[in-house]
């Protein structure tokens, strides 16, 4: 083998491993904001990362943010039946507890417009609810970010793209955090009625 097959063929082996390289070096940047705003990537049936960061930040903050519950038997049964679901079901089903924890107390404190007050806050987008409890003082503006993040990741288990899965874990955190809100809602309906 002479020097010129010698480098031609060298170089014909690099060639794509040069370009990716030169890819990822050069849109590094881009590809690590990519990779953060996923939630979930499966390729094949080897590789499965979830990057679950906004369920586990919510699930973090929710614990030192809201109240504490004390021992609840009825909420750890709703929780463990709820994480016996698949982690999609889980989800909405955690969101649906909070979306009726929150029209209870609309009804019970006649919170916002009457339109909202008089028995049908159901009808009413959540985003709208969340808004009329910080505007009356009911959650801080903290506590309607968290929900409002709930309310999208809620979204996006629904309107995400097919195969986007979440995982047991994920699920979790999204059902613990939910369970929190529910019970600050139904704590405050409680102490009034006493």
């Amino acid at each position: 083998m002479d020097w010129l097959t010698f480098f031609s063929k060298l170089i014909e082996h690099c060639t794509w491993p040069g370009i990716l390289l030169f890819i990822a070096i050069r849109y590094r940047k881009t590809i690590v904001a990519l990779a953060s705003s996923l939630s979930s990537i499966k390729v094949g049936d080897f590789v499965d990362a979830n990057f679950s960061r906004e369920a586990a930040k919510i699930a973090t903050v929710s614990e030192v943010e809201l109240p504490p519950s004390g021992v609840d038997f009825e909420q750890q049964e709703v929780e463990n039946k709820l994480l016996e679901l698949p982690p999609r079901l889980a989800i909405l089903d955690a969101w649906k507890i909070v979306e009726n924890s929150i029209d209870e107390f609309i009804v019970n404190k006649n919170v916002g417009s009457t339109a909202m007050s008089s028995g049908y806050p159901s009808k009413l987008p959540p985003i709208r609810k969340i808004s009329e409890l910080r505007r009356a003082e009911y959650i801080t503006a903290h506590q309607a970010e968290m929900l409002d993040s709930l309310r999208k990741l809620r979204n996006e288990v629904v309107h995400g793209p097919y195969g986007l899965e979440p995982s047991q874990v994920d699920a979790i955190n999204y059902v613990k955090s939910a369970l929190a809100f529910s019970n600050l809602f139904k704590m405050n309906i409680n102490l009034d009625n006493k």
